[in-house]
């Protein structure tokens, strides 16, 4: 595993930093297309998940960030992306069975909340190899009553073959 934590540029529309992994890079795609400059925000989930084809959306799940260093809550987790963590299909809350696997899941998470950018990190799977995941800060939902509401959209997949 990397200590290596790579920040995925959006700011720029000249920079397009891609995983080069083809289950990942078309977050990044359909995420930098609906940034929203003129308000200043992120995408919400409720304006990119329609855009999600079915093949691509199975290895992503949507946590929320509680803040004070407490680990996100799983909020939506698809098949795929559970059966590469190796947790339940049905997996929701933040009591995973692997806490070392869920703390660096919440690193990743933190790092992205924190820069509000998309962030990239290699995480343990629920097999023998490490997965690569983003994972790509949304804005709450208009509709949200909780003011530390920080939904992230993280998608999972086994590294791209050098």
């Amino acid at each position: 595993m990397t200590d290596v934590h790579h920040h995925i540029a959006y700011r720029s529309p000249d920079t397009q930093w891609l995983t080069l992994n083809p289950q990942l890079d078309p977050l990044l795609r359909l995420w930098r297309r609906h940034q929203n400059p003129r308000e200043g925000r992120q995408p919400r989930w409720s304006e990119i998940a329609p855009r999600l084809w079915m093949p691509f959306h199975r290895g992503l799940f949507l946590v929320r960030d509680k803040g004070c260093h407490r680990l996100p809550f799983c909020d939506t987790m698809f098949p795929l992306a559970a059966d590469l963590l190796g947790l339940p299909r049905d997996f929701h809350g933040s009591h995973s069975p692997n806490p070392f696997q869920a703390r660096l899941i919440h690193g990743l998470v933190y790092r992205s909340c924190r820069v509000q950018a998309a962030q990239s990190d290699f995480i343990l799977s629920g097999h023998a190899a490490d997965l690569k995941a983003i994972a790509v800060p949304l804005a709450p939902e208009e509709s949200s009553i909780h003011p530390h509401d920080r939904p992230i959209l993280l998608a999972v997949a086994w590294p791209a073959p050098d």
